[in-house]
């Protein structure tokens, strides 16, 4: 009330300042003498970048975090030209779900923690960036005043966000502009050693260029709950009552989205046991009810129809894939013609797209990486 109403004073009237961050904590009431000044504005905290901010920002109900909530509930406090927030870089997921959220345009985010705190500039600039390429404000202080050349270092920074955004309002068609949100966790995959480029032979004796192992999120639970997080939006339109993890490499993957979408999970045996119960699938079910498969990835299909099959035989029925990662290999038209509906949170020709825009892959990889894509289509 009045104390809110003394610091508003001192901040517009005396101080003459253009905005002001505040903390949600006590809600409108503190916050509103803030609103009544015309033509300035409030940067919530939303989402800081501090390490131990998650044990408070995440927390809550699975899907809905407390930094979700505060975002939803003080968006309504005034417009878009009166409320902001605040989301650390270092947290280009928390960024990414914000931006989402948010309608992928409307109010603006300011992102501390580039440079020295470790944020990643590409990462949070793909992730909290408007569809028209502006909508953040992104502080650098170390990385500039301790520089050896301040001003070059600012210029080289401007130039480094002007192109990102170039590239993002390049990327903003209707078709490409929500797939691109994805980009932050193109980039923790491709850092996790998820992504990988050379030349390998896959399961079928195809020689590829890109190998994809998902295994390794299991060694890192952010980005873990992160992936989660992106077969939990793909699930949430279909209709199922249990998820089926298709081992061994969607086994992690399939708990973790369990636990996300607060879903029940059974899987497949790869072979029936030979003692005990003889189940061939694992896990509490019902004959007749409905599953969502969950796979990694996706490259002709071969061992997600094998996987169907066996939970088919178990009295389960079938309508959904859901996967990571579209290899672009013959798998959603594979299924198809299998009567299956593929839904994929990423296809391989977008994750060559980020990593190219964000600088991880030369313009001659990504043409090698393309022609290969356009020829497994073939």
């Amino acid at each position: 009330g009045s104390t809110a109403t003394a610091y508003a004073r001192a901040v517009f009237e005396v101080l003459g300042a253009d905005a002001v961050t505040v903390s949600p904590y006590l809600g409108l009431d503190a916050v509103a003498p803030f609103l009544a000044y015309s033509g300035k504005a409030v940067f919530v905290l939303c989402y800081t970048s501090n390490p131990s901010a998650a044990a408070i920002q995440e927390f809550g109900p699975a899907g809905r975090p407390l930094f979700e909530h505060v975002l939803q509930e003080a968006a309504t406090w005034g417009g878009p030209d009166q409320i902001a927030f605040v989301v650390g870089a270092t947290r280009p997921e928390a960024l990414r779900q914000v931006r989402r959220l948010l309608g992928n345009g409307g109010n603006w985010i300011l992102a501390p923690g580039i440079g020295a705190q470790g944020g990643d500039l590409a990462a949070a600039l793909q992730a909290g960036l408007t569809a028209g390429g502006s909508g953040l404000i992104v502080p650098v202080s170390r990385s500039v005043i301790y520089a050896d050349d301040p001003r070059a270092a600012a210029r080289e920074l401007r130039d480094s966000i002007n192109r990102q955004r170039q590239a993002v309002r390049a990327a903003a068609t209707p078709s490409t502009f929500p797939s691109a949100s994805s980009a932050s966790l193109i980039l923790a995959l491709h850092d996790a050693g998820c992504i990988q480029f050379g030349e390998f032979t896959l399961a079928s004796g195809v020689q590829s260029p890109v190998y994809l192992d998902l295994r390794r999120m299991a060694g890192d639970p952010g980005l873990l709950r992160q992936a989660a997080a992106a077969y939990t939006r793909l699930l949430q339109p279909l209709q199922f009552d249990r998820l089926a993890a298709v081992p061994y490499a969607a086994l992690t993957i399939g708990t973790a989205v369990a636990l996300a979408a607060e879903k029940p999970l059974v899987y497949p045996r790869k072979e029936a046991k030979g003692h005990g119960t003889g189940q061939i699938v694992e896990g509490p079910f019902v004959r007749g009810e409905t599953v969502a498969v969950i796979e990694d990835l996706v490259t002709s299909g071969g061992s997600v129809l094998r996987a169907i099959e066996t939970l088919r035989s178990a009295g389960l029925t079938v309508k959904d894939v859901v996967v990571l990662i579209d290899r672009e290999q013959g798998g959603p038209e594979n299924l198809a013609e299998a009567g299956y509906r593929l839904h994929a949170a990423m296809t391989m020709t977008l994750v060559v797209e980020t990593l190219t825009t964000a600088g991880r892959l030369s313009s001659e990889q990504s043409a090698a990486l393309k022609t290969y894509l356009t020829q497994s289509k073939e």
